[in-house]
Parts: structure tokens; C-alpha cells; sequence
């Protein structure tokens, strides 16, 4: 079933504290351009004027999808004019006027596009008290979090996270480089997985990257096992290109995985 916006949607709840409330509209950004000219018409015969040039006329040029409204910013995603929702006045009457059937030679021909912004806000903007967190979401996944991990002798173990930033939204990833490396101590290697590049849809992102026992198992004398076992600590540091010409990169940690190499 289609649903109707009702400026509330799509709020959902913060995966991380239940009494935060999240809307990635909150960082969806209108943005419209305009500029002086003549509506579109399909120019069927060629002779380079608009014939029957009426919306409601099916044999004619200008249809429905040519017939311009007067640019305005549609907030809250409905489709229509709002009375707080700003607009150009290109005829000066004072109101806000919508579409009128007819093919306008001279008028403002606009477009609206929406930009969704992602990364961490400013720390003025980090406010850590319920409801307004806004720190990124990391979150453990696999291994499964609160217990010691265990990395057999020259073995590797995947480490997998959710990543999302404080609204809920994907972190851009536009560099075939992104991802996660080092940030560990102890005897361990953190090594990040192959992943193609990611834009800003759906929700979140699933991140990974490897744990590997660090001896060579060609040394002689072969190292290890390690009795006792050899602790070890991993907060791989991670890093997502929002735009590689501007180089605006967000950098953020994975969850702190601790644990013993045998």
C-alpha cells in the first residue's frame, strides 16, 4: 500500500538507544535551480512552434509533464506546495501558483534535486544526552560481542560491524581504498577485505575486515602454540571517502575486539 507523507515518516528508532527517535531526512537537503526560459513541448512536426498547445489537449505538444509550477522547495516530500514551504513568485501576485494548462514561452523553468548528507557532525552538535546522541553507529556483529576471542595458531578470524552515521543514514564510500586496517596490539594483523565502492543507499552498511595470527608459518623453527596463550586488543582504525576531488574523509573505529592468539 502507497503511503501518504505525513512529515513524520520515515522516523524509525535508533538500533542502539531505544529512546532515540532517527529520520534520515534530518540530514536530506532540497535543493532547486531556476532559470529564465520556455516550457518543454515535443515538437512533432518540426516547424519549430508549440501547435495546440493546451495541457488538457491529447493530440497536442505540451502535456501534462511540460506544465511547470512555480518553483518552490518541497519540504516535506508531499508533491505540493505547502504554506510554509518557500517559493518564487515569477508573476508577483503574491501567492504561489501551480500548474495552468498552457505552454509558457516565457517563464521560470526550474528543477528540485535532494542531496543526502552523511559523516559525523560538528562536536557542538554531539550532544550525548538522551534523546539528541548523535555519535556514529558501530555496532559488533560477528564474533559475537562480550566474549574473548580465541585466534588459532596462524589462523584468521573475520571481524564484521554494522556502520551507520547518528541518523541512521550509509556512509558514502567512494574509494576502492576505503575500509579497515591496523589499530591492533599483540600478535595479531589486521588486514581489510576486498569491497567495491558504496554510495549512500540503503540504511547502513555490514563492514569487515581480518584478524591474522602475524608469525610466518614458513620460520624456522616454527613459533608457537603459546602456552600460555597470547592476548591481543583490535580497534582497526576505518576510513570512508565522501569525495575524493575535495578529500573529505570520515574516519571512525571499529568496535574493540580483545582476545588471545594460542
Amino acid at each position: 500500500n502507497k503511503q501518504v507523507p505525513d512529515g513524520n515518516e520515515p522516523n524509525r528508532p535508533d538500533p542502539i538507544h531505544p529512546v532515540v527517535t532517527l529520520n534520515p531526512r534530518d540530514n536530506l537537503v532540497a535543493m532547486i535551480a531556476v532559470t529564465t526560459g520556455e516550457e518543454g513541448y515535443d515538437d512533432l512536426n518540426n516547424n519549430g512552434l508549440c501547435d495546440a498547445c493546451e495541457a488538457t489537449n491529447p493530440s497536442g505538444e505540451f502535456k501534462p509533464k511540460h506544465d511547470l509550477t512555480e518553483p518552490f522547495v518541497d519540504n516535506n516530500d508531499d508533491g505540493t506546495w505547502q504554506p510554509h514551504e518557500r517559493f518564487v513568485d515569477a508573476n508577483g501576485n503574491g501567492q504561489w501558483d501551480g500548474k495552468n494548462g498552457k505552454h509558457d514561452a516565457a517563464t521560470l523553468i526550474w528543477v528540485q534535486e535532494r542531496l543526502l548528507w552523511t559523516g559525523w557532525p560538528h562536536p557542538l552538535d554531539r550532544l550525548d544526552i538522551p534523546p539528541t546522541y548523535r555519535f556514529p553507529v558501530v555496532r559488533q556483529i560477528a564474533p559475537a560481542p562480550g566474549n574473548p576471542v580465541e585466534v588459532l595458531h596462524f589462523k584468521s578470524l573475520e571481524v564484521v560491524f554494522l556502520l551507520s552515521d547518528p541518523w541512521f543514514n550509509r556512509i558514502a564510500q567512494n574509494s576502492n581504498s576505503d575500509g579497515c586496517s591496523g589499530g591492533n596490539i599483540g600478535p595479531i594483523i589486521v588486514e581489510p577485505l576486498p569491497k567495491g565502492v558504496a554510495f549512500t543507499y540503503s540504511s547502513f552498511s555490514i563492514e569487515s575486515f581480518a584478524m591474522r595470527d602475524q608469525h610466518d608459518p614458513a620460520a624456522v623453527p616454527q613459533p608457537g602454540p603459546y602456552v600460555p596463550p597470547i592476548e591481543f586488543k583490535v580497534a582497526a582504525s576505518c576510513k570512508y571517502t565522501a569525495s575524493q576531488e575535495g578529500g573529505h574523509v570520515v574516519l571512525v573505529s571499529s568496535p574493540l575486539i580483545e582476545g588471545v592468539v594460542h
